[in-house]
């Protein structure tokens, strides 16, 4: 087989093409890599701060500096960490942080003060994961007391989820150590 120049310059063409596309792949990966780096870096200064609030939650009331927040305080807070939340999701590709309990218990939260219930399926799609995965972490925070399920009295077929005392007593301590 005998290859014409038209052939051979198409050939280069494309074979300039891949490796362009090459490089740039390589760069986006680099990228990448220094983004996760950051994360990382950032998740830990995070978890330090979440453990230095911690502790000082656990201090006793008297040497606290706050008192805790009331109920009406909370409510608007949490609508507003769940707004942000949506903000970051338009942002960054929505599956880069994943907290779907938090999630659960945050639209709960917000649903028990406005006196809404929620489905099932509704706090499956406000976890932000996979049904699946949002049914193991419903398990999960009813397993520690924080949610707990209703039937429908009407419809068999529907489930409703709501906050237990202890789920609200927590999303207020939260709400209480943020400053």
């Amino acid at each position: 087989m005998k290859i014409d120049s038209h052939q051979k310059h198409e050939f280069l063409s494309t074979a300039e093409s891949l490796y362009i596309m090459l490089e740039a792949t390589e760069s986006i990966v680099q990228r990448l890599i220094e983004i996760e780096g950051e994360q990382q870096r950032h998740d830990v200064l995070s978890d330090c701060n979440a453990l230095s609030r911690i502790e000082h939650i656990s201090e006793p009331a008297e040497r606290q500096d706050s008192k805790p927040k009331s109920p009406l305080e909370v409510e608007p807070l949490v609508r507003a960490h769940l707004a942000a939340r949506n903000v970051r999701d338009e942002i960054f590709q929505k599956d880069l942080f994943g907290e779907p309990s938090w999630n659960i218990l945050l639209d709960l939260y917000s649903a028990h003060h406005a006196g809404k219930a929620i489905s099932i399926t509704s706090a499956c799609i406000a976890s932000g994961a996979p049904p699946t995965t949002a049914l193991r972490h419903i398990s999960a925070l009813q397993n520690e007391g924080y949610i707990e399920r209703i039937e429908d009295t009407s419809d068999k077929r529907v489930v409703y989820i709501h906050m237990t005392h202890k789920g609200i007593e927590v999303i207020e301590k939260w709400a209480s150590a943020l400053k």
